[in-house]
């Protein structure tokens, strides 16, 4: 059909056309697609680091010194979080950080439900203690 003699001139003209331009822009399309994944992908393991870097600052004591850096650690951690941070837990990681110890929160619990959940980035299934959690069968 495609070069039938009883075709217009003017419709293969345009199946040329056509042709040509899915040719060219099938390939743009896949670069742009394959770009916005690889972006989204380096977000996402940027963000992660971030957190790292945030809750080690709010896991150290804090001091006048640390003040400035220690609200910068709590707007990283709320600007990641799915779940916007209330202004009393933000006033509280500011001035205590983060002290599992004195939580009262049951860490192996806490960390079982963190490593069961389905995370974009698979970083946080290869943190130590997700490792630990599935040695020990759970």
């Amino acid at each position: 059909m495609a070069d039938s003699p009883t075709l217009p001139l003017a419709w293969l003209k345009f199946q040329a056309i056509c042709v040509v331009t899915a040719s060219l822009a099938v390939p743009i399309v896949i670069a742009i697609i394959g770009n916005a994944y690889t972006d989204a992908q380096k977000h996402s393991e940027v963000s992660v680091r971030y957190v790292e870097l945030a809750t080690s600052i709010l896991k150290s004591p804090p001091t006048e010194e640390n003040k400035a850096l220690r609200t910068w650690a709590v707007e990283v951690l709320d600007a990641t979080s799915p779940v916007r941070l209330t202004l009393h837990v933000k006033e509280e990681l500011s001035k205590d950080g983060i002290q599992p110890d004195r939580s009262g929160l049951d860490r192996e619990a806490i960390w079982e439900l963190m490593c069961q959940m389905e995370w974009k980035n698979s970083e946080m299934t290869k943190h130590p203690e997700c490792d630990r959690y599935k040695r020990k069968g759970k």
